[in-house]
């Protein structure tokens, strides 16, 4: 086969995405062994281009070390004009040399490729139901009285005719509380009111108060009721603080995969919400922030672009929202040049 035996194809610039700046091809010379190449040319393999400019030129060397452009009337069809046209892609354009020095080389110089950038979305910190920009925390249901005195006895006596009757209710169910003892102190009503509500309360003391507070966060309001209620709570009558659900959910795409994001502490101030948010995120992302905003940033350069979305993406980001920049590859596009050697005056080896 004669296209076999007498051609020789060397790589002359391999193939790559590339950035801006030249390249410099490989020496190709047109002596290979014993043998010497009449012709040589090469021939343009252009893969998947992007934005920017790609100029090719020839050099040519009597010795492998000083170089000369090579003027027009030495080539065998026309350099391509620059382009990044994508109808170019994955396409070949053949340019032939016509001198006879021994050595030739081909360049390139990549321009006006966009500049590397990684994708990047930031947002401020919105208030939570909490008005605390940066609490998160689900809060449970509170109720707290002070027990006032009872018929002719102290604030702690129940005992003989002065029993006190009163329910307490998570807005679901009911649960009678029964005060007819001594209790001596506010520890040990406490203790008789805990021992009369289910598991779903917990009963403690606050200084001069009897702390009830629903054992789970969440939206629940316990209200006090009962023959005995505005007895027992006194003139001040009970303090209700309702639980909140402050929990704030989201999600990040990259374009490739989901995560989801859930904040429900306390992170006291921005740093802690940067801090628990690259907790939940891994290492494809860098969590920062910049004065008043999260900044979650992809670890590497490339066309990606981040949305945020889920249950809370307006909750958490606010009014203002997220700002969206998208990442670049900072290339050229993809091509490589191969030199195809022919018209050997012996047969090359392969």
């Amino acid at each position: 086969m004669r296209v076999y035996d007498e051609t020789l194809t060397v790589v002359a610039i391999p193939p790559a995405a590339r950035t801006n700046g030249t390249v410099t091809g490989t020496t190709v010379d047109r002596t290979q062994g014993t043998n010497r190449f009449r012709s040589v040319y090469f021939s343009i393999l252009y893969g998947a281009l992007a934005d920017g400019e790609i100029t090719f030129s020839l050099e040519d060397s009597d010795n492998g070390s000083s170089w000369s452009s090579v003027t027009s009337g030495y080539y065998q069809g026309t350099l391509p004009a620059p382009s990044d046209a994508s109808t170019d892609d994955n396409s070949t354009v053949d340019i032939g040399y016509k001198g006879r020095k021994r050595y030739v080389r081909m360049n390139a110089t990549t321009a006006n490729t966009p500049t590397a950038a990684k994708a990047l979305v930031e947002f401020t910190p919105a208030s939570t139901s909490l008005d605390d920009v940066f609490n998160y925390a689900d809060t449970a249901a509170v109720m707290k009285f002070t027990p006032a005195a009872s018929g002719g006895n102290d604030a702690f006596d129940y005992s003989t005719s002065s029993t006190q009757v009163f329910i307490v209710s998570d807005g679901t169910s009911d649960s009678t509380v029964t005060l007819n003892a001594d209790y001596n102190n506010v520890s040990g009503v406490a203790t008789a009111v805990d021992a009369c509500l289910p598991a779903t309360y917990t009963v403690t003391v606050s200084g001069t108060e009897v702390v009830v507070t629903y054992a789970t966060a969440g939206t629940k309001t316990i209200s006090v009721s009962g023959a005995d209620a505005a007895a027992i709570t006194g003139s001040s009558g009970y303090a209700n603080t309702a639980g909140r659900t402050n929990r704030q959910v989201f999600t990040i795409n990259n374009g490739s995969a989901t995560t989801t994001v859930t904040l429900s502490t306390d992170c006291t101030n921005l740093a802690g919400v940067v801090s628990a948010v690259d907790a939940l995120l891994g290492a494809t992302y860098v969590v920062t922030s910049d004065t008043t905003k999260v900044k979650i940033e992809e670890s590497t350069t490339g066309a990606v672009t981040y949305t945020i979305g889920g249950a809370n993406a307006t909750a958490v980001t606010g009014s203002a929202g997220y700002v969206n920049t998208a990442g670049a590859a900072g290339t050229g596009g993809a091509w490589g040049v191969v030199a195809v050697l022919g018209e050997a005056y012996k047969r090359p080896t392969h």
